[in-house]
């Protein structure tokens, strides 16, 4: 039986590198102590083994493998936690602000097609289309989309409708000089082009409605 210096010295060694001296015949897998085994077996399943593969190179039964298994899963079960959940959310908000970041440069980079620019803006969009809409799905949002548009037809400033719809005209002008545009940011521009058609709509009937009122 090996000695308790023995067993701490193994415990040091990454568990690669145990795994690598299993494989080669230098270490008896049959003196790892538990806790040790568990690193081996959770290492092996992240690599693809399957549990004969696996007892067979720890020399221990199929059923000690399952065993170990069902630790590892409860060991690393994830339970509800507000904290984990903040922290979840703003590593995704973090990563998705790196990646819009990147092709927002490659969109305002000197070289490339003028295509390739237009789809890297066009990505970027949908970069903070789908936080946003992942932020309304766990709560961190209101999800009452549709209400808030519709209210803001109706509200919004004339400029900043003015703004939106020169923008509009704009990217249509970088895409007509892109030459071929990918199918998907064609259809964004569809759903842009209905939306300031829906806001000059709005912004035409806001008069009639100030008259209206003051009746």
């Amino acid at each position: 039986m090996p000695s308790d210096k023995t067993l701490n010295k193994k415990e040091d060694q990454p568990t690669h590198t145990l795994i690598e001296k299993i494989k080669d015949g230098s270490l008896d897998p049959g003196t790892l102590g538990k806790e040790m085994r568990q690193q081996c077996v959770e290492l092996f399943l992240l690599e693809g083994y399957g549990i004969p593969a696996i007892a067979q190179i720890l020399r221990r039964s199929d059923k000690t493998i399952k065993r170990d298994i069902i630790d590892i899963h409860e060991r690393n079960r994830i339970k509800p936690d507000p904290d984990f959940v903040s922290k979840q959310v703003g590593e995704m908000v973090m990563y998705a602000r790196i990646h819009r970041a990147h092709l927002m440069r490659l969109a305002r980079a000197k070289t490339g097609k003028t295509s390739e620019k237009a789809q890297a803006e066009y990505y970027a969009h949908r970069v903070n289309l789908e936080v946003m809409e992942r932020l309304q799905s766990i709560g961190y949002l209101p999800s009452q989309a549709q209400a808030i548009v519709g209210d803001f037809y109706h509200h919004v400033d004339d400029k900043v409708i003015d703004s939106i719809s020169a923008q509009v005209v704009e990217m249509e002008e970088v895409l007509a000089q892109a030459g071929e545009v990918p199918a998907l940011v064609q259809e964004e521009m569809k759903k842009a082009k209905a939306l300031t058609q829906k806001m000059a709509a709005a912004k035409a009937e806001k008069p009639k409605e100030e008259k209206d009122e003051a009746k």
